[in-house]
């Protein structure tokens, strides 16, 4: 419901979906009326503690590591972003990660270089949406992927950033900028922008190999 109040109204359809599912029982005492005060909870931590509140709650209390879902802790990102940002810094660029999770990766990018493009792609859709509102919640421009990054796979793209009625569009994996698909795919070679009239540089994000926890050094 999150990722649907955050569209502005371009989600109403899927909005009501969602409410209908949480809408039984009296006034006030419904699942779907503890949404709103959850969501101002939410909003207020994550001002607060620049921090990703979602992905903490998602690991301790909802996935508890099902399918070796252990995000990078947030000062590993950071580190990781000040050491392979830095070239990056106060240009335009696109930052990508594969397996992008709740967005940590993308988010410690964002302070480094937050005027970039975040593009995120994960095969688990609770992870899309976590990232997606994430990347809204920060005004940060991109799209989330919904699919495998290894065999080229795009089933649904979120797009965050103003787009004059809302945070957050669904948009089909066709509008995925080519550069980014490209990307995704695993190659290293600059690209040319398709809006900004900059010179726009992809980078990475590293993901590691399968079945193996991603290491600093």
């Amino acid at each position: 419901m999150t990722v649907c109040a955050l569209s502005g109204g371009q989600m109403e359809k899927e909005y009501w979906e969602r409410v209908g599912r949480y809408g039984n029982g009296k006034a006030n005492h419904r699942a779907v009326d503890a949404f709103p005060a959850a969501l101002g909870e939410l909003i207020v931590a994550m001002e607060e503690t620049r921090k990703d509140i979602l992905g903490d709650i998602y690991q301790g209390a909802i996935s508890y590591g099902h399918n070796g879902q252990y995000f990078t802790p947030e000062p590993v990102c950071e580190a990781m972003a000040r050491m392979s940002m830095a070239q990056a810094a106060g240009r335009a660029a696109r930052i990508i990660d594969p397996c992008c999770g709740s967005g940590r990766l993308l988010l410690a990018a964002a302070d480094v270089t937050p005027h970039a493009e975040f593009y995120g792609q994960d095969i688990d859709l609770r992870c899309v949406r976590m990232t997606a509102i994430n990347l809204a919640l920060r005004n940060l421009y991109g799209q989330v992927i919904l699919g495998n990054s290894l065999s080229d796979e795009r089933r649904l793209v979120y797009q965050t950033g103003f787009n004059g009625k809302g945070f957050i569009a669904q948009i089909t994996p066709a509008e995925c900028p080519a550069p980014v698909r490209k990307a995704f795919m695993g190659s290293l070679e600059k690209v040319a922008p398709t809006v900004s009239p900059e010179p726009v540089e992809t980078v990475l994000a590293e993901s590691p190999a399968a079945g193996t926890q991603r290491t600093l050094f």
